[in-house]
């Protein structure tokens, strides 16, 4: 919050609210001392819907920083498109990288600083990296490894769309306007 401007005396109020969680466990009807989290917070909680949020502005920010550098190029959705590195909606992030090696080393470089600074860590069990068709196939596992992230072929759904749409757009949102209609 610091680094995004917030006055000291407002961030301090905050985090001594985040800061000021404690947790007893009961078990056999005897409690156990009082446990202080270090990391993370209470899901659940109604701060940290806000506090997330705050916290997951550094990353965009981070990775247009790297844009604006050119260490990230990110992706164009047409010829004279602005190019765009990434899209984000609620806790889910779709990222746009060339597949260049400095790019990837460059977006696990921000991600690594990330994770450091907020606190939020990448889960790269539940992570995937789709490659575009023109990416060889060994250098999709190369960098698949580099990410730490499972390869894939396509994507199925995103948020009940199927990805990609391509062409066939008209199809694909006559089915879910059927489903609509449906209900």
């Amino acid at each position: 919050m610091k680094e995004m401007g917030f006055a000291k005396k407002w961030t301090d109020k905050i985090m001594s609210c985040a800061r000021s969680v404690r947790y007893l466990v009961k078990y056999n009807n005897i409690f156990s001392d009082i446990i202080i989290p270090e990391r993370g917070h209470r899901k659940g909680d109604t701060l940290s819907p806000y506090l997330f949020l705050l916290c997951m502005e550094a990353l965009p920010r981070m990775l247009m920083e790297a844009q604006n550098k050119n260490s990230l190029k990110g992706i164009r959705a047409s010829i004279k498109g602005p190019r765009v590195n990434h899209l984000f909606f609620a806790d889910d992030a779709l990222l746009f990288v060339k597949n260049k090696k400095s790019d990837i080393e460059s977006l696990i470089n921000i991600l690594k600083v990330f994770a450091n600074v907020s606190g939020q860590e990448i889960n790269y069990e539940k992570s995937m990296v789709l490659f575009s068709y023109n990416t060889p196939r060994e250098q999709r596992h190369n960098f698949g490894d580099l990410l730490g992230m499972k390869v894939v072929e396509k994507l199925d759904n995103y948020l009940g769309l199927p990805l990609p749409i391509g062409k066939k757009k008209k199809r694909v949102f006559q089915e879910i306007i059927n489903k609509l209609s449906c209900r």
